[in-house]
Formats: C-alpha cells, sequence, structure tokens
C-alpha cells in the first residue's frame, strides 16, 4: 500500500496532525501527538506500506526541526521493528 503525505499547505500544528490522519487512513481517535501517531502506525502493521512525504522542509519552517526529526525517528522506529 502506498501513502503520500502532503505538508505543503499546512499553517497550523493541528493542520499538520489533520493531514496526518487523513493520509494515512488513521482512525477518528487519532490523538493528534507523537504517540498517537506510533499507535497508529503500529497497527498497520502487516501488508507492506510506502509512506512519501512531501513538504517536509513546510513543516520544519513552521514548527522547527525538532518535529520533523520526531516524525522521521518514528517512521525509522517503524520501519526497523516491522522491516517495511
Amino acid at each position: 500500500m502506498k501513502y503520500t503525505v502532503d505538508f505543503t499547505n499546512v499553517k497550523y500544528y493541528l493542520e499538520m496532525h489533520t493531514v496526518i490522519r487523513e493520509s494515512l487512513d488513521f482512525p477518528d481517535y487519532y490523538g493528534c501527538n507523537w504517540s498517537a501517531f506510533w499507535d497508529c502506525l503500529s497497527e498497520m502493521y502487516g501488508d507492506p506500506i510506502h509512506i512519501e512525504i512531501i513538504g517536509l522542509e513546510v513543516i520544519k519552517n513552521k514548527f522547527g526541526i525538532d518535529c520533523v526529526n520526531k516524525m522521521i525517528e518514528i517512521l525509522k522506529r517503524f520501519k526497523h521493528f516491522y522491516n517495511d
């Protein structure tokens, strides 16, 4: 399964998480934080997935490099644990 997460037009922090929820087809109860990101991502385990991320520079400029690094850290951890 291939997903595209496009942050190009994100202006607000919660909007970033809305884009994540909608793009990755997370459930409505997604908590809009990095712990919830990990939890919902972990539920995707099974079939191999590919996540394309567009607009990381927008997120970095609006919310700081720590925000981008946290997201990438979680994605790397997911890849490590599930070998996707």
